[in-house]
């Protein structure tokens, strides 16, 4: 009896104790593997598959930039296989880039939506400081709904270049970043429409240029605590009932 306790209270602390990742939910190109670059200068492409770029604004054309400029700042790479201008931690053999251009952004809207009861983490690998990036240059990553065809964000997290590449240097290594949103209550706007997820540039006019790398972008339903304390509980209450059983079969009282 004592060891089947105990080990009902191991297991129980484990589980609460240990953050629980549950469902995958499927993001398309999410490694940016489409369409294929060539593995030939200039190892880049402006083409993606899946995600939609931001039209350019009006102040872009003031600045007498053509729209396939705009087009251009953002696009797919081919990760070279040799130092120094690999990135260690690519996930297939592509990843994204993307200038600082104020208002640039990617987005795109999954089959999934936002069910009542499920909170989301997105993870994503992210990396600024490329092309002589300003040390606090803003990037936003966010998930959302559109409302009559207007993105409206349900949560975002604010990432912030923290170092300078100049000429000779590369990026060559992404570190995960992460936006969690709470549990979808039923009066929510967003609960049953699709999940969106954005990559949007927020530098102003005093601190954009340079780029970013991006890559590996995941998204999963995350538990609420309140979940697994009823696992939990409810463990409890069925090694309860099967102790009961026994001492009623051997006319013992339960201890």
């Amino acid at each position: 009896m004592f060891v089947r306790s105990s080990l009902f209270s191991s297991v129980a602390l484990l589980l609460l104790a240990s953050p629980v990742l549950s469902d995958s939910i499927s993001v398309p190109n999410g490694s940016f593997e489409a369409p294929v670059v060539a593995p030939v200068n200039p190892y880049a492409s402006p083409d993606m598959s899946v995600w939609q770029k931001s039209p350019p604004p009006a102040w872009w054309a003031g600045t007498g930039a053509t729209s396939d400029q705009w087009y251009q700042s953002v696009g797919e790479f081919y990760n070279l296989p040799f130092a120094p201008y690999n990135v260690d931690n690519v996930d297939g053999s592509q990843a994204a880039y993307m200038f600082s251009n104020p208002g640039q952004e990617i987005s795109q809207e999954l089959s999934n939506t936002f069910q009542v009861g499920q909170a989301y983490q997105l993870d994503v690998g992210i990396q600024g400081g490329a092309g002589g990036m300003a040390v606090g240059c803003p990037m936003q990553i966010g998930l959302y709904y559109l409302d009559g065809g207007n993105q409206v964000m349900v949560g975002t997290t604010t990432i912030l270049n923290d170092t300078t590449l100049t000429s000779g240097q590369h990026i060559n290594h992404l570190p995960d970043r992460q936006l969690t949103i709470p549990a979808v209550n039923p009066g929510d706007a967003w609960a049953g429409k699709a999940i969106g997820i954005a990559f949007v540039q927020t530098a102003d006019f005093s601190n954009f240029g340079g780029y970013w790398d991006i890559d590996n972008v995941q998204l999963q339903t995350v538990p609420e605590p309140g979940t697994m304390t009823l696992l939990v509980a409810g463990m409890g209450l069925l090694a309860l009932r099967k102790r009961c059983s026994r001492g009623r079969q051997t006319g013992a009282a339960p201890g």
